[in-house]
């Protein structure tokens, strides 16, 4: 993973643990810096980027954009990958 999908990735966490904790009733939750940050990461993926994350971040699919992160963050461990040296 690149140090933008890693940074990335922490706030997309950021914001799932902040949504739990405005649905729980902690209505001092600031949302907005959350996903000010979200919009001037997106903004530096270069335009090699993977698609699938350009596009669930382009369309505020924020769960989508978290879960293919976490797919590839264990992908990058080395762990739970079909695809491991495929083509190799």
């Amino acid at each position: 993973m690149t140090p933008i999908e890693q940074e990335l990735l922490a706030v997309l966490r950021e914001l799932d643990r902040a949504v739990t904790r405005l649905r729980e009733g902690d209505h001092e939750v600031a949302l907005t810096p959350l996903f000010t940050r979200l919009d001037g990461l997106a903004a530096t993926l270069p335009p090699t980027a993977p698609r699938d994350l350009r596009h669930y971040l382009g369309m505020k699919s924020y769960e989508k954009a978290r879960r293919w992160l976490e797919r590839e963050e264990t992908r990058c461990a080395g762990t739970g990958s079909d695809w491991e040296g495929v083509g190799a």
